[in-house]
């Protein structure tokens, strides 16, 4: 697990974790009432959903990945038991398909993540470098509640930088105090 940081109110820096929160909305919504009250009665059948169909980017279903199969649902239950089956070949056959989903998986994450970088580099504009002395705005969206609103401006300023840290963030001169 990597922990990153991101921008408040720029939910793109967090776009995996915001795709499933869309699609598990998704779901909900074809099943919660007029009210929206009984959300969490469907949220165990949306999430076995969203674990059990195949995701473009590793080209396996989530629960495959886990734990090595398909999730049997009651129609999905065709074959018989082998009772000569032991757990130890249970055990090593499922480690090798494990082992072989994990690198397929693999794979086509990075081929996805090479196709989704290819597509954000389009839209990248040389960096802006910004220098002590020049004027900037800052964005205000969501601050405060008067200053959210859909119709007032998204930004306040202009205010002078006064220093540029290493990890690009700059310190402002607002009225009398300086703010990074």
């Amino acid at each position: 697990m990597k922990h990153i940081t991101s921008s408040p109110y720029h939910p793109q820096t967090q776009g995996a974790l915001e795709k499933w929160h869309s699609s598990l909305k998704e779901y909900l919504r074809h099943f919660v009432n007029k009210v929206q009250d009984n959300w969490d009665d469907y949220l165990e059948s949306a999430i076995f959903c969203y674990n059990t169909i195949i995701h473009s980017t590793t080209q396996f279903t989530l629960f495959e990945i886990i734990f090595g199969n398909k999730a049997s649902v009651p129609n999905s239950i065709t074959w018989k038991p082998d009772f000569h089956y032991n757990y130890d070949d249970y055990h090593e056959q499922l480690k090798l398909k494990l082992n072989k989903t994990f690198e397929i998986a693999r794979e086509n994450i990075i081929k996805s993540k090479e196709k989704s970088k290819s597509f954000d580099d389009r839209k990248i504009h040389d960096h802006i470098n910004y220098k002590v002395g020049d004027k900037v705005y800052v964005s205000v969206m969501g601050s405060t509640p008067e200053l959210s609103k859909k119709l007032s401006s998204c930004f306040k300023g202009p205010y002078t930088i006064t220093k540029i840290h290493k990890n690009h963030t700059v310190t402002l001169k607002l009225k009398n105090k300086e703010m990074t």
